[in-house]
């Protein structure tokens, strides 16, 4: 996680659109979900190469292979490779992510249902 350049991904997979113009990536080899959230622009920046930064964050996954559920934090997936927006519990956006090795899509309701 992090800015930019700092932000390492292990083996990419599906990507989706979130509802405010994130973008959703399956970080398969890192077991997570993680979200790539809108370019910003640093007006105070001094060089080219740091006036556009996108910052990136763990939606869901523990880094952990396995299969549990629980909090956003804690759960384990197993090669996760695709992803999607569909409606949750309440008509609030929910995650539904293909969760590859443990054979089952796998619902995602963030804390602040984005």
């Amino acid at each position: 996680d992090g800015p930019g350049r700092g932000a390492a991904f292990h083996g990419p997979h599906g990507l989706s659109t979130g509802i405010d113009g994130e973008i959703l990536v399956c970080d398969a080899y890192n077991q997570c979900i993680r979200m790539v959230l809108p370019l910003t622009l640093d007006e105070g920046a001094d060089d080219l190469e740091n006036l556009v930064q996108a910052e990136v964050v763990t939606v869901a996954g523990s880094g952990k292979k396995g299969i549990t559920d629980g909090h956003v934090s804690q759960a384990a997936f197993c090669y996760p490779h695709d992803i999607t927006v569909a409606p949750g519990p309440d008509n609030a956006p929910a995650l539904i992510a293909c969760d590859f090795d443990n054979n089952c899509l796998r619902r995602i309701v963030t804390h602040d249902n984005r």
